[in-house]
């Protein structure tokens, strides 16, 4: 719900309403913002833990992954996090490609149980993608 509500109705005329309406409509704004900020929290959590549970799901195939993904130590590491702050909408399309054309080859080496784990890995990410993008404004075509 727009911030810009609260505005509008500090600016209501007094006489033609009802007494403390500006009040409970505030109340009952308040009310369900707070809610979308808890089911956010739970979608949030969900999210993580199955990231977390990918992870561990992942965490025996290791060995058995076929040119397991590098990013070359803390400098490789350190210059894919300054791109994903940069420009992170390419960085994050770019590794998830990447990533999704690496795991074509893992239906042989996984089974199920790790492509499972891939698929816990995944659905957090492309869930948590929207976010990092900026936000379209109203009456502006991209």
């Amino acid at each position: 719900m727009p911030e810009r509500l609260d505005d509008l109705l500090r600016e209501l005329p007094i006489d033609s309403m009802p007494a403390g309406l500006p009040g409970r409509i505030q109340r009952r704004l308040t009310s369900a913002r707070a809610g979308e900020s808890r089911a956010r929290l739970l979608v949030d959590v969900g999210l993580a833990s199955a990231l977390l549970a990918g992870t561990l799901t992942l965490r025996p195939f290791l060995k058995v992954i076929p040119g397991l993904v590098s990013v070359d130590g803390l400098a490789g590491a350190t210059s894919w996090v300054g791109q994903l702050g940069s420009a992170p909408a390419p960085t994050i399309w770019s590794t998830l490609t990447g990533a999704l054309d690496w795991a074509l080859g893992l239906t042989d080496n996984l089974g199920v149980a790790g492509l499972l784990g891939l698929m816990l890995l995944a659905l957090p990410l492309f869930a948590w993608l929207p976010r990092l993008l900026p936000a379209r404004e109203e009456g502006v075509i991209a």
